[in-house]
Formats: C-alpha cells, sequence, structure tokens
C-alpha cells in the first residue's frame, strides 16, 4: 500500500499542475478581436499607396501602429509628403489633429513601407473619428478616410462628406521647394 502512495503522489501532483495551468489559461483575459481595415489606392500618375490597422481598439493618449506602403510605378523621381490625421465631427464643423506628416522621395519604380507609431491626443473624447491618410504630390493630392472608434463608445463616423477630405487635405500642406 506505502508504494501505491509513493507511486501515485506524484502522478497526482503532475495531474493538479497540469489542470491548475489549464484552468488558468482559461482565466487569462485575452485581447478582443479587433476588425481590420485595409486600404489601396493608385493615383492617375503611377503612385499606389496601401494602408492598414484597425477600426476599434484605440485609447486616447496610447499609441498605435499603421502599416504604410508607396509604390512608384512612373519614370520619374517622385516627392511628397504624407500626413494621417484625425477628424472630429463637431457640430457643423470638422476638427483636425495631425498624427503624422513626413516628406519623402521615391526613385523611379521603387516603393518603400513603414509602420507609423503614433499616440493619439490624451485629451480626446471617446468617440467616432475619421482617420485619414493624405498623401501629396505636385501632380496632385489623394486622399483616403477609415472610420475609427476611439475608446468605449458605440458611436458611428458615419459617411465621408467632402467637407471631410477637405479638412484632412488642408491639414496636409504641400510639398515646398526646399523639402
Amino acid at each position: 500500500m506505502i508504494r501505491f502512495v509513493e507511486r501515485a503522489v506524484p502522478i497526482l501532483i503532475l495531474f493538479v499542475l497540469v489542470a491548475t495551468a489549464c484552468g488558468s489559461l482559461d482565466a487569462t483575459p485575452t485581447d478582443q478581436v479587433r476588425e481590420r481595415f485595409s486600404a489601396r489606392r493608385e493615383s492617375a500618375t503611377g503612385l499606389i499607396v496601401a494602408w492598414q490597422g484597425y477600426t476599434a481598439g484605440y485609447r486616447p493618449g496610447e499609441e498605435a501602429s499603421f502599416g504604410v506602403t508607396f509604390t512608384n510605378g512612373t519614370e520619374q523621381t517622385w516627392r511628397g509628403r504624407f500626413c494621417l490625421q484625425l477628424l472630429q465631427r463637431q457640430g457643423p464643423h470638422v476638427a483636425v489633429a495631425s498624427l503624422e506628416q513626413r516628406p519623402f522621395t521615391l526613385q523611379s519604380d521603387l516603393g518603400f513601407s513603414t509602420d507609423l507609431v503614433v499616440e493619439f491626443p490624451a485629451d480626446m473624447a471617446d468617440g467616432a473619428y475619421g482617420l485619414s491618410l493624405v498623401v501629396r504630390s505636385p501632380q496632385g493630392p489623394m486622399v483616403d478616410l477609415v472610420p475609427i472608434q476611439v475608446g468605449e463608445t458605440a458611436d458611428s463616423y458615419g459617411v465621408t462628406t467632402q467637407s471631410d477630405m477637405d479638412a484632412a487635405l488642408e491639414a496636409c500642406p504641400p510639398v515646398g521647394d526646399g523639402e
């Protein structure tokens, strides 16, 4: 009987450890499932812009990451600027917060990708916002907008308007001669 107990105790301990570990895995909170967005635009001049991120799960004052890819499908060097803008509708107006602005030069038939790590303003309220990527070039601008949710909210941004696009474009300065 003593030998049986000596053999059974280690097996029982192992069983308890495995059961405890499995139970703790079930109890561990997991990240909320987040819906991804992915958008792609191509200009008449041959610039291809793609970007991606999430539509929800953002918090005021916290960092977020968005992937962007630029491809120059022309035979010319392309000088431009891209801006990531946050839009919020307040009454009849659209307020804009600039999250990132960066000039770039892209040689013919080349491209680049980068992860933009930005910080949402700490003083922003929970709600629905428009996230806009503006790309400026001497040949003209490209504007794309994706609705996102910040914080705990059931609000939605609604249909994108020309006013939204104009506000995002206005917040992204044109490419200057000195850049």
